[in-house]
């Protein structure tokens, strides 16, 4: 059989006949089908604005999920990390139970598949820290709602979610997830806290019993503070309808304005009040 000779070069190596691009060809399709690699490809391919290489941030990837016994979520038979945009380190613990969105299942209209591999990873990871079938799982609520929010943005980001819909899966957990406390002793509120309490004069020779009185009365400024700010936003009472016509709102500003997070968050502070007087926040559109 005449197999005529080519002079492509495939990684640097000289490919001298089909036969040998026929078995490039072959080991290639192995190692998608062995990896599960090929649905990160496919997006790309249909130009959905994906992205085309599995994305670097999540380790490992493809996602270590399979289907769990009830037939409608996932569970990770291994632990699975995600490094946000500020080289935080995220992770799920194996056996985190996720139902593939993260987000309320009113709002499964502005996603389509929940399985989808562009926002899996990060509706695995939020799940773990906010999911309530997680309730027992080593990261569950172990950041503010505020940031477990934000770590979702940006993992949708991260794994090739389109801006206009990532705002959207956001905006829904923004306004219908609860929300908890969380005392983190390195952030800036604590320490200020800490500062009024008397703590920045603490030194080796303090007692233990002063320290302590000074970190407890810290501890309760902060968490105070976050109980009021929660209830200055929430809207568990305001009808889902009015939730989805806000979320609705924010879609459209996003396909005409290249959103940032820090804005898309003041709009959605902005939106609580707003709608808490049964009206949503008009934002211009396309």
């Amino acid at each position: 059989m005449y197999c005529p000779k080519v002079n492509n070069t495939f990684d640097g190596t000289l490919i001298t006949s089909w036969f040998t691009m026929k078995t490039l060809l072959s080991s290639a399709l192995i190692y998608i089908c062995a990896t599960n690699w090929w649905p990160s490809q496919i997006p790309s391919i249909l130009g959905t604005n994906a992205t085309l290489l599995p994305p670097t941030a999540f380790n490992p990837w493809p996602l270590p999920v399979h289907a769990a016994t009830n037939g409608s979520d996932d569970v990770s038979f291994r632990s699975c990390s995600y490094i946000d945009p500020n080289g935080y380190k995220w992770t799920a613990p194996v056996g985190t139970i996720t139902d593939g969105a993260s987000i309320p299942t009113i709002c499964l209209s502005f996603v389509g598949d929940r399985r989808d591999e562009r926002w899996r990873g990060a509706s695995l990871l939020h799940d773990a820290y906010c999911g309530k079938a997680n309730s027992s799982g080593n990261s569950y609520h172990k950041a503010t709602w505020q940031k477990v929010n934000r770590m979702f943005y940006n993992a949708c980001l991260a794994g090739g979610t389109p801006q206009a819909k990532a705002a959207a899966m956001y905006s829904a957990v923004w306004l219908f997830n609860k929300r908890w406390t969380y005392l983190d002793n390195t952030s800036p509120e604590y320490l200020a806290a800490l500062s009024r309490a008397g703590g920045s004069t603490l030194s080796e020779n303090t007692s233990s019993a002063v320290a302590n009185l000074a970190k407890m009365q810290a501890s309760q400024v902060v968490i105070s503070a976050q109980k009021v700010e929660i209830k200055r936003l929430d809207v568990n009472d305001v009808s889902a309808t009015l939730k989805i016509q806000q979320i609705k709102e924010v879609v459209d500003y996003a396909k005409a304005d290249s959103l940032t997070l820090p804005r898309l968050d003041s709009i959605l502070v902005a939106a609580s009040q707003r709608l808490k007087t049964g009206n949503v926040l008009v934002l211009p559109g396309q």
